[in-house]
This record gives C-alpha cells, sequence and structure tokens, in this order.
C-alpha cells in the first residue's frame, strides 16, 4: 500500500497504524494524516488468581508491578517512539475525558520497597520469595510480534526489582466460554492467567466501559457474557458506572465518568495499567480535500459526501 501512494497508483490509503510509520519515508508529511486513535495498549491484572497465589500480598505486589514497569521505554523500544503514553483509559477525544495528569516514570525504587516491606527477599538466584514459594507471574498476550518484543521488555524490568515474569504468546487468549476447556492457560475470560496484555477502544459512550469495569460484569457466572476479565469488584466503581447507567442528564453522567478516571488514577485502580494510545496512520493526496479520518474502529469514509477532488 505504502509503494503504491508513493507511486501514484491511488490517493487515498486508510487502515495503517504506528507500526507502520517508519515505512513512510520519502512521502512529503503534509500527505500523511497521523492521529491518536481511541484504541489503547494495555496490561490487565488479574485479582482473581493473583490472590489465589498470593493471598493479602496480591494488591502490593500489582502496585509493586505497575511501578516498575517502564512504559517510557516501551514506547521508544519496541513503538519506536511512535505512540503516545497515557494514564487514563479514556481518550481525551471523549466529551467526558478528564485530565488526571500524574507522572508515566517508572519507580523501580518505590515498587522494591513496598515488596520488601511486605516480607519479600531475594534468594540467590536474584528473585523475590517469600515462605518458600517465588515471586512469578504468568504475562500472556497475543501472537502479536510487538507485544511479545513489550512483555519481554516487562520482564527484564521486573527482573531487575526481583520477579519472575513468564510470557506466553497464544491465539487462544481471546477464545470464548465454551471454546477452550476451563484450565487452557492464558484464556482472559476463563482467568487462566496473572497479566495480560491486549487493547480496549476508549469508548465514545459512557456505557461502553459498564461490562467490563462494573463488578456485574464478571463472567464466572451463566450465561457467561461479562467482560469484566479481571474480576474487578470495586464498589466506589459499581456506584459511579450505575449512576452513569441510571441518568440522561449529561452532567450527571460525566461526573459520574469523572469518578470513574479518578477511581482508575488511584491506588484503588489495581486492574489494569495503560501502556500508550495508538496511532491511526492515513496517505492522502494533497488533491482530495477534506478527509479527516476517525480515531474510532470505523474507517475514514465517514464525512465522504464532504469530500472534494481539485
Amino acid at each position: 500500500m505504502i509503494q503504491g501512494f508513493k507511486a501514484g497508483e491511488y490517493d487515498l490509503g486508510q487502515d495503517l497504524q504506528n507500526a507502520d510509520i517508519p515505512s513512510l519515508t520519502g512521502i512529503d508529511p503534509a500527505q500523511q494524516a497521523i492521529h491518536d486513535s481511541l484504541t489503547y495498549e494495555l496490561n490487565a491484572f488479574n485479582k482473581a488468581s493473583l490472590t489465589t497465589k498470593y493471598g493479602d500480598d496480591a494488591l502490593t505486589i500489582i502496585k509493586a508491578v505497575k511501578l516498575a514497569t517502564d512504559r517510557q521505554a516501551i514506547a521508544k523500544g519496541p513503538l519506536g517512539g511512535n505512540v503516545t503514553i497515557t494514564n487514563n483509559f479514556i481518550s481525551p477525544l471523549t466529551w467526558y475525558y478528564k485530565d488526571e495528569g500524574g507522572s508515566t516514570t517508572a519507580d523501580p525504587t518505590t515498587a522494591s520497597s513496598l515488596l520488601t516491606a511486605a516480607g519479600w527477599t531475594k534468594g540467590s538466584d536474584g528473585y523475590l520469595a517469600k515462605g518458600g514459594k517465588t515471586l512469578e507471574l504468568q504475562y500472556c498476550t497475543t501472537t502479536k510480534a510487538v507485544r511479545g518484543d513489550t512483555l519481554k521488555m516487562i520482564a527484564s524490568q521486573l527482573k531487575a526489582i526481583g520477579i519472575k515474569a513468564d510470557v506466553t504468546q497464544t491465539p487462544n487468549i481471546f477464545a470464548g466460554w465454551n471454546d477452550v476447556a476451563a484450565t487452557t492457560p492464558c484464556v482472559l475470560i476463563h482467568g487462566t492467567y496473572d497479566v495480560a496484555e491486549f487493547a480496549y477502544v476508549s469508548p465514545l459512550d459512557p456505557l461502553g466501559g459498564y461490562n467490563v469495569y462494573s463488578s456485574t460484569g464478571i463472567p464466572d457466572a451463566a450465561p457467561h457474557n461479562g467482560q469484566n476479565v479481571t474480576r474487578t469488584n470495586l464498589p466506589a466503581l459499581d456506584a459511579a458506572y450505575n449512576s452513569v447507567k441510571s441518568s440522561v442528564d449529561f452532567v450527571k453522567v460525566r461526573d459520574a465518568m469523572f469518578t470513574v478516571q479518578d477511581i482508575y488514577v488511584s491506588d484503588q485502580n489495581t486492574y489494569e495499567l495503560p501502556l500508550y494510545n495508538r496511532k491511526d496512520v492515513w496517505l492522502v493526496n494533497p488533491k482530495l480535500h477534506n478527509f479527516t479520518g476517525n480515531p474510532t474502529t470505523s474507517a475514514g469514509e465517514w464525512n465522504i459526501g464532504d469530500w472534494w477532488v481539485g
């Protein structure tokens, strides 16, 4: 597609992403439309599995992992500096976004302090252990190469503070409840993972996140159609989403979503770490006017009636 555009074979190239940006060398920047997407990459933490393995230490371990994960290094390394690091799962492109600020800098020193205070000590192998059990996490993701590279980098970052991270890439990660055995490793809906990397789309509709973050979305009960694969159960988060669900007052909905975002950036969030917002890329011949792109998962033709050539 990129070579065809350079050769003048067509006027509009779509479905390109941040991974394609390095290949655009030689194309006039004025012919490149590059914008933040509503799609963001994340690490999801399975509180249920981690609590089963480490009891009351699970929340401390999650906090330490979030602090030790160097998102800036990830953005510069596997992503080549072509993404935007974020602290929020809600995009600035939505009408109910709240700028929560906050640092995106890793803090492995504080991460180590948390684990030391919880009684974890390094053994001769360099890994933390407590009560004879090594601190070992199962990281799961899809077969996409950049995700594998990202998790290998995270594993290295965690090893520096004594956490052993095992990385598995599998096509089964998004399997349905009845598609695979309940014990199949690295299946989100079955909760057979500790940490998983994948992507969500920041919803333009505030209720888009209801089934993902409300406790009613936990998929363990029949008919197993919940999307809350982290098994998050926070009364304050439920209350905020129920306010969104029960109101048609835009101010009340916005304020409730502000509360959701306040929780997301607080210590109460032990369910997700946002890594970065992806980029959407289009190639546009200068003769094509009024093409604006589209940050959603729909194509860029949403305003095709307003395009003109000249």
